[in-house]
């Protein structure tokens, strides 16, 4: 019989998520309405400003690409590797035989 891993919920990652998406949303914001008050009044700020939240977007994209790609096990620091799962974002450590909960969602089909 197979030793199955024990499943724990990963204690940071959710957190540091949050903190880069809602840092994105904060700082991209306030770029979209200066760009859209001085389209008219002062067009190279308003550029500026699109220019600055499409950096914020795509920075934010692969921080959180790379957030979920490279986790590591909080128990012993060692690197996990991704475990198949049809509705969240799994990984595994095998030195400590857990599998790590990340709690962030993947897109689920329903048919």
């Amino acid at each position: 019989m197979k030793n199955e891993s024990i499943e724990k919920l990963h204690p940071t990652i959710l957190r540091k998520f949050i903190i880069i998406l809602f840092s994105a949303i904060a700082l991209g914001f306030p770029a979209v309405i200066i760009g859209l008050t001085h389209k008219e009044s002062d067009p190279q700020l308003s550029n500026i400003s699109y220019g600055i939240f499409v950096t914020l977007v795509i920075g934010a994209l692969v921080s959180l690409a790379v957030l979920t790609k490279f986790v590591k096990c909080p128990k012993c620091n060692t690197k996990t590797r991704k475990v198949d799962h049809p509705t969240t974002h799994k990984v595994y450590c095998r030195p400590c035989n857990i599998t790590w909960n990340l709690r962030i969602g993947k897109k689920n089909n329903h048919q």
